[in-house]
C-alpha cells in the first residue's frame, strides 16, 4: 500500500516538473522570438521597401512566418488542447507550402493535409460544442 502511495507520489511530482518546464521553455521561447521580432522590424526599417526583391520578401515573409509558428507553438505548451495542436499543424504546413517552392506533389499533399486537419478541428470543436449542449 505504501508502495503505491510512493509511486503516485513520484509520479505527481514528476508531472509537476515537467509541466514546470515546459513553462521555463514556453518562456525561454518567447524571450527569443521577441529578440527575433525585433530583427525583423529593424531589417524592414533598415531595408528599402520600394526597392525590395521577391528573394528579399520572401526571405522576411519566411521569418515572420517562422516567428508565426514559435508563438503558436508556445501557445500549444501553455495549453495542450487538440485544436492549438491543429493550429500549430496548419500553420507550419501553410508556412511550408508559401515560402518554399514546392512541387505539385507536395503542394497537392500540403493541401490535403490541412484540409484533414480543418475536418479534424470542425469534428473536435463540433463534439466539444455537443458535449456542452448535453450537459446543459
Amino acid at each position: 500500500m505504501d508502495d503505491l502511495k510512493l509511486k503516485d507520489r513520484a509520479s505527481s511530482l514528476m508531472f509537476k516538473f515537467i509541466q514546470v518546464f515546459e513553462i521555463v521553455v514556453s518562456v525561454i521561447i518567447t524571450v527569443v522570438i521577441i529578440f527575433m521580432i525585433y530583427n525583423l522590424i529593424s531589417s524592414v526599417i533598415q531595408s528599402n521597401v520600394l526597392t525590395m526583391t521577391s528573394s528579399d520578401f520572401s526571405n522576411f515573409l519566411s521569418a515572420a512566418l517562422t516567428l508565426v509558428v514559435g508563438l503558436e507553438f508556445v501557445k500549444l505548451l501553455c495549453q495542450h488542447t487538440p485544436e492549438n495542436l491543429i493550429e500549430v499543424l496548419m500553420l507550419a504546413i501553410s508556412r511550408q507550402m508559401v515560402v518554399e517552392h514546392l512541387d505539385t506533389f507536395q503542394m497537392l499533399l500540403g493541401v490535403i493535409s490541412i484540409i484533414g486537419l480543418l475536418a479534424a478541428k470542425k469534428y473536435l470543436t463540433d463534439s466539444k460544442a455537443k458535449k456542452a449542449k448535453d450537459c446543459e
